[in-house]
């Protein structure tokens, strides 16, 4: 498995961490990179369940973290609540905004 990079210029700028697996897209997190060093996680995407999930969102956070946060970036996430605990390991807190299926998250 390997974590890929693209950036895309639009309207907006995001940046997508691709996870790939035998040519095979098994995973993506869309950042919108917004002004004064604001960044968003959101529709993101893992093709597993339980600890396959939990590896490759892991994997996919870890690359986003590392290039996000040393650049002095906060990151929002409007997460899953079935992934918040991984979240977490990456050290990213709930807010008070939540839905029936998502929380909202930052770092």
């Amino acid at each position: 498995m390997q974590i890929i990079t693209i950036r895309s210029r639009q309207a907006k700028i995001f940046v997508w961490y691709i996870a790939i697996d035998n040519r095979d897209v098994i995973g993506f997190i869309p950042v919108e990179q917004k002004s004064g060093k604001k960044a968003v996680i959101n529709n993101y995407y893992v093709a597993a369940v339980d600890e396959k999930r939990k590896e490759i969102l892991s994997l996919l956070l870890s690359s986003v973290v590392t290039a996000f946060i040393p650049a002095g970036w906060t990151l929002n996430s409007v997460t899953l609540i079935q992934d918040k605990e991984i979240f977490e390991k990456f050290e990213f807190v709930s807010m008070d905004k939540k839905w029936t299926r998502y929380v909202k998250m930052y770092r």
